[in-house]
């Protein structure tokens, strides 16, 4: 068995594989981009740079979701979403 390196085919084994490689970036990419504008779409954001909490918590004293937001207001959040459960043996 030889080693692929060298032999002629070297090069252009190297050259295909950057290509598939950067094809395959570039795919990656723009498919990150339509997502995030999907998710953007989907999610109804008003603007780009801002930060979103949804927090879901699980809790044996569980309290209404109010109080968990105004724990979380002095956060740089545009939106807080908040859902309490009980635990199970909860003294709710």
């Amino acid at each position: 068995m030889t080693d692929l390196l060298s032999t002629p085919a070297a090069g252009p084994a190297s050259v295909r594989g950057g290509g598939l490689r950067g094809v395959g970036f570039l795919l990656g990419s723009l498919a990150s981009a339509a997502s995030a504008a999907l998710l953007f779409r989907h999610l109804g954001v008003d603007d780009t740079g801002k930060y979103v909490a949804i927090v879901s918590l699980v809790t044996h004293a569980p309290r209404p979701p109010a109080f968990y937001k105004t724990r979380l207001a002095g956060l740089p959040l545009s939106h807080i979403t908040v859902e309490v459960a009980a635990c199970e043996g909860a003294d709710a």
